[in-house]
């Protein structure tokens, strides 16, 4: 069976570009939005609270494709 692809959301507002991955078969493994308030609404939409501002994360923290 062909692996579902994986994908991160950075500057991920509220989700779009995840529902429309998902909606084919894709699994988001990291997700990054520096606004407080896209991050909230995030977190209700998808029950995970996206990372803080992409300059601050490093590197190791971001999950490597599977």
């Amino acid at each position: 069976m062909p692996q579902s692809p994986t994908f991160i959301d950075l500057f991920c507002g509220i989700g779009g570009f995840r529902l429309a991955f998902e909606k084919i078969g894709g699994r988001c493994v990291f997700s990054s939005d520096w606004d407080k308030y896209s991050r909230l609404t995030y977190a209700a939409n998808f029950g995970e609270t996206p990372h803080g501002d992409i300059h601050t994360v490093a590197v190791a923290d971001i999950p490597a494709s599977e």
